[in-house]
């Protein structure tokens, strides 16, 4: 597991939260080594948080300041083409079962929406998949008001 910078946290649409570890941000730090910074999060104060990155897979980790007797809780990007495979990359790396997990969101699995364009020439290529739909829409609309030339569509995976 590799601590990556927040920066590099490369979301578009809206992160999803995958689980909560049986970790508290002091036994994360101590055990893994990683730092964790702060940001003011809106509805939750101050957030202590860390990215890290096992493959192609990146997670943030985080809780909230007056919680920290909580779990850290992870999200993933809202991009990841199968969320609960991103899960158990990061259980397999900290040793850990499903059942050692005090939660886990339970609609995990291969992405359910896909943003295509269509380019000049009439072809539709597919951009990203998504693990809703409101991400979707939500990258599809911001590419729109861009002003890209291209037409995106939003398809339901089967």
């Amino acid at each position: 597991m590799k601590q990556i910078e927040e920066e590099q946290w490369d979301e578009i649409g809206g992160p999803e939260p995958v689980c909560e570890l049986p970790f508290t941000v002091k036994q994360m730090s101590k055990t893994y080594g990683l730092t964790f910074f702060s940001y003011e999060e809106e509805g939750m104060g101050e957030v202590k948080a860390a990215v890290v990155e096992l493959g192609k897979h990146k997670y943030w980790l985080l809780c909230p300041v007056g919680q920290s007797e909580i779990g850290v809780c992870v999200n993933i990007r809202s991009f990841e083409p199968d969320s609960k495979k991103a899960l158990m990359v990061l259980l397999d790396h900290l040793k850990l079962k499903l059942d050692d997990l005090p939660w886990s969101n339970e609609y995990l699995g291969p992405a359910q929406w896909q943003l295509t364009r269509v380019d000049d020439d009439g072809n539709e290529v597919e951009v990203y998949r998504f693990l809703n739909h409101d991400s979707a829409r939500w990258v599809r609309d911001d590419y729109e008001e861009q002003g890209h030339e291209q037409d995106y569509y939003i398809h339901e995976l089967e």
